[in-house]
């Protein structure tokens, strides 16, 4: 399954964005480069998205980045994404991140170079899965025997026939709708955990619905954090400060790396 995370840097960064020294967007010419993607455990042929910021004002947004190389160096692989127009770049394969490996993202882009390294942590199952309809609520339990602080995003979709294949729509459709949360398993080795599932009761009986829990580093938790936190508080995009990034050389944005497992279930 094809996951891009629209985080929309474009319109966080230029409607008032700041830092204690803040950022000359408009003598940045191209704009910074945004980058966008999500890429898991699960096989597909994964994409992201390269855009540029744009000054202030502008009515088109960040324009497309169509020039670039983008390589994804694996333990045993390096992994050529090909440009497939619109600023979308796709592995030409479906690949599977591995669980404890390390991973470095580059982009070569008009004789810049931007690398993010990182280590993938491990899946964890949800155990004991319910959903409970007459009280609007997934139940499911965690367990782990390493006494750390695990990260987590727990997304939802339903299903749509489309040909002969069944697709995965989100019911999440911004960063925002997502959950993220935190579990300290250093004085016990499991936790329950309850999310609202009053999206899920509004569909029709007999659809089915795939819940996720994707294990993420701490990097890309806080990343996700910032851009909801301030996307909720603040007006017409605004935010207060300029959303972290794990990439060198001043760009925006991330490719979030999760160890995944799902649980689908009939409405």
């Amino acid at each position: 399954m094809k996951q891009i995370l629209h985080t929309w840097f474009p319109v966080l960064l230029l409607f008032g964005a700041c830092t204690p020294e803040p950022i000359d967007f408009e003598s940045r010419n191209p704009g910074f480069l945004v980058i966008d993607g999500w890429i898991t455990t699960e096989p597909a042929s994964h994409e992201i998205l390269l855009t540029r910021t744009a000054a202030f004002g502008s009515q088109t947004g960040g324009e497309p980045v169509e020039n670039a190389a983008v390589f994804l160096l694996a333990p045993n692989d390096t992994i050529e994404f090909e440009n497939e127009g619109g600023g979308f770049y796709q592995t030409p394969f479906n690949f599977a991140l591995e669980p404890f490996e390390k991973y470095t993202f580059v982009v070569d882009v008009e004789l810049e170079s931007f690398e993010y390294e990182t280590q993938l942590p491990y899946e964890s199952e949800m155990q004991e899965f319910e959903y409970e309809e007459s009280f609007e609520k997934f139940v499911f339990i965690i367990e782990d025997d390493d006494p750390i602080t695990r990260y987590f995003i727990f997304t939802y979709y339903k299903s749509e026939i489309e040909g002969n294949d069944t697709i995965w729509i989100p019911l999440h459709e911004k960063v925002v709708e997502m959950d993220l949360f935190t579990l300290d398993f250093s004085e016990e080795n499991f936790h329950q955990v309850e999310f609202s599932a009053t999206l899920i009761t509004e569909l029709p009986a007999g659809t089915l619905v795939k819940t996720e829990l994707h294990a993420v580093t701490p990097e890309t938790f806080h990343y996700l954090e910032a851009i909801s936190e301030d996307h909720e508080v603040e007006f017409l995009g605004h935010t207060g400060n300029n959303p972290p990034t794990t990439f060198t050389n001043g760009a925006f944005g991330t490719i979030i790396t999760s160890a995944v497992t799902d649980v689908i279930f009939e409405r």
